[in-house]
C-alpha cells in the first residue's frame, strides 16, 4: 500500500502525517528536528512511503539531505504553492499543515525544489553575512547623520573613507554629542574591517573558482555578482533552457490575461533576492560607468558607445531587459545619416554630424576641427540659429521672408558661421521682419 507523508518543519519539533492512496489518514505525530529521528520515526508509521514532503526553509536543505543519507525519499517543495494550496484551511495548525503537504503529496500538484549542495551553502553564508553586516554600517552612519542633523550639522554627501573624519569635524562645534556618537563611530570602525575581510574571502572564492572567472570575464560582473549568481544557480543542469533563468530569478514581468483583457505588469521578484539585485547592479554598471564597448552595451543605446543618462543615475538600467532583435533591425533599415544623431524634419534643419551648430561658447574650440553638412532649410519655422552665413545672405538679397533659398547640400567650417550666429545676432535681421 502506497503511503504519502506530511512533514511541517519548525525548530524544535516537526509534524508528520502519512495517508493512504485514497486520502485516509493513517498516523501523525511529532519528532525532535533530528534527521536521524524523523527517519526512524517514519520507518515506524509509513514503511512503504513513497515520498515525504517538507516546504522550502532554513533547515529544509539540512533535513532532505539528511533523510536521503537515512533511506527516506524526501523531497522539498515550493513554500508559495503549497501555502496556495493550504490556505483554504479554516485553521491553521502545524498538525493541519502537515496533513495538508501528505494530501498535497498524494495528488503530485507540487513543485519540486532542488536542495543546494553543502559547498553551495558555505559560499552562500559568505556572501549573506556580507549583506548583513553592510546594512549595519549603512544604518549606523544613518543614525549618526540624524543625531547630528538634530543640532543643525548636516555631514553632507562625503566619501565613506572621509565619514569619521567629517563627523569629527563637527562633533567640535557640539561637544556634548561627542559622548553619543563615538560608541557608534567605534562599531562602524569594526564593522568596516569585518567587511574588509569577508570581501577579502569572497575574492578568494571567486579566484578559486573556474565558473566565477568565467562570469568575471563579462565588463561589470565582479566577485560579488559572479559567486552570488553562481550560488543561486549551484547545478546549471536543471535548467532544460538558458531562458528559464530569467524567470527562475524573478527578472520577467507578470502576465495576466482574461478573456479580452492582457496585460504585462512589473517583474516577479521571486527567487533569488541577492542574486536579482547583484545582477542589476552589475547591468547598470555596465550601461554606465564601462567604457570598453560590449554587445550588450547596444540594448541600452546607440551601438558604438554607452548610452547617455536619461534621468537619474538608473534611467539606463531598465533598457537592457527589452528585446533587442526590434531595435537592432530598425538601426539595420536607417540610414547612417540618421542612425548618428538626431533626424531629418521635413523642413530641411542642419544635420549634425557632431557638436550642435547652436553649440555653447564653451564647445566652439572642440567644434573648429569638426565638419557639418548644411541641408536646405524652408518655411518660417526653420530655426535661425542653424542657418549659414551664404544662406543668410541669399535670403537677404532676394527679399524673401519666408525663409533662405533652397540651395544645393554644402560643407561649411562651424567656427565662423557658430560665431555669428551667437555673438553677431544683433546684425542679422529676423525674417520676415522690416
Amino acid at each position: 500500500m502506497e503511503q504519502y507523508v506530511g512533514l511541517d518543519v519548525s525548530l524544535k519539533e516537526p509534524h508528520y502525517c502519512v495517508v493512504d492512496a485514497d486520502g485516509v489518514e493513517l498516523a501523525r505525530g511529532r519528532e525532535v528536528t533530528r534527521p536521524d529521528l524523523l527517519a526512524a520515526a517514519l520507518s515506524r508509521v509509513a514503511p512503504s512511503a513513497r515520498v515525504v514532503v517538507l516546504e522550502t526553509g532554513g533547515q529544509s536543505s539540512w533535513l532532505q539531505r539528511g533523510l536521503e543519507a537515512a533511506g527516506v525519499p524526501a523531497v522539498i517543495v515550493d513554500a508559495r504553492r503549497a501555502k496556495a494550496a493550504l490556505s483554504c484551511r479554516l485553521n491553521k495548525t502545524d498538525a493541519n499543515d502537515a496533513e495538508g503537504l501528505a494530501q498535497l503529496a498524494r495528488t503530485g500538484w507540487y513543485r519540486e525544489v532542488a536542495a543546494k549542495r553543502p559547498e553551495t551553502r558555505s559560499l552562500r553564508a559568505l556572501l549573506l553575512a556580507r549583506q548583513q553586516l553592510a546594512k549595519q554600517r549603512r544604518d549606523l552612519e544613518n543614525q549618526i547623520r540624524a543625531l547630528l542633523r538634530g543640532f543643525g550639522l548636516a555631514v553632507g554627501s562625503v566619501s565613506r573613507a572621509r565619514f569619521e573624519e567629517r563627523v569629527w569635524d563637527l562633533l567640535r562645534c557640539e561637544p556634548r554629542l561627542e559622548a553619543a556618537v563615538a560608541p557608534l563611530l567605534a562599531v562602524r570602525a569594526s564593522l568596516g574591517t569585518a567587511l574588509r575581510d569577508l570581501e577579502a574571502r569572497i575574492g578568494q572564492a571567486a579566484e578559486g573558482s573556474e565558473v566565477c572567472r568565467r562570469l568575471m570575464t563579462v565588463p561589470g560582473v565582479g566577485p560579488l555578482t559572479a559567486l552570488a549568481f553562481m550560488t543561486a544557480i549551484d547545478d546549471p543542469a536543471r535548467f532544460a533552457r538558458s531562458a528559464s533563468l530569467g524567470p527562475y530569478l524573478g527578472l520577467t514581468p507578470r502576465r495576466h490575461q482574461s478573456g479580452k483583457a492582457q496585460w504585462s505588469g512589473r517583474i516577479s521578484k521571486q527567487g533569488d533576492r541577492l542574486a536579482r539585485h547583484m545582477l542589476y547592479e552589475a547591468a547598470n554598471s555596465l550601461l554606465s560607468r564601462v567604457r570598453r564597448w560590449s554587445a550588450p552595451q547596444g540594448l541600452g543605446g546607440a551601438p558604438g558607445r554607452p548610452p547617455r543618462r536619461q534621468e537619474g543615475p538608473c534611467r539606463a538600467g531598465p533598457q537592457a531587459g527589452r528585446d533587442p532583435a526590434p531595435h537592432l533591425g530598425r538601426r539595420q533599415q536607417l540610414p547612417l545619416e540618421r542612425q548618428r544623431g538626431r533626424r531629418l524634419r521635413a523642413g530641411g534643419e542642419i544635420e549634425r554630424q557632431g557638436t550642435r551648430a547652436s553649440s555653447p561658447p564653451g564647445r566652439q574650440a572642440r567644434a573648429q576641427t569638426r565638419q557639418y553638412t548644411c541641408a536646405p532649410s524652408r518655411g518660417p519655422n526653420a530655426r535661425q540659429g542653424h542657418w549659414d552665413a551664404q544662406a543668410l545672405s541669399s535670403h537677404h538679397a532676394a527679399g524673401h521672408k519666408t525663409g533662405p533659398q533652397e540651395t544645393a547640400e554644402t560643407t561649411v567650417i562651424p567656427a565662423e558661421t557658430i560665431t555669428r550666429s551667437l555673438t553677431n545676432k544683433a546684425a542679422i535681421r529676423q525674417p520676415g521682419v522690416d
